[in-house]
């Protein structure tokens, strides 16, 4: 096998809702070396406060927003 790469991708999909003073550090300590692309998926399940706003700020990469809240199950990326 060697040193070969085998470009490794992870995504890491996070729910959130009204996480506005905890969501930057979420995103923060996940390590982007564990793998070759690291994709972040905040899903903002309808919050009130500036969740949205400070995943931006953070570095996600792909936000997911409900009007309203909707439960973890109504994720699209969330199977059972």
């Amino acid at each position: 096998m060697g040193n070969k790469s085998l470009n490794m991708r992870l995504a890491v999909v996070i729910p959130a809702f009204n996480e506005e003073n905890t969501i930057s550090k979420v995103i923060k300590n996940i390590p982007k070396d564990c793998a070759d692309s690291v994709i972040i998926i905040v899903v903002d399940d309808g919050s009130t406060d500036d969740t949205y706003e400070e995943a931006i700020k953070a570095g996600a990469d792909k936000i997911i927003r409900h009007r309203q809240n909707m439960g973890l199950e109504a994720s699209p990326l969330i199977r059972k």
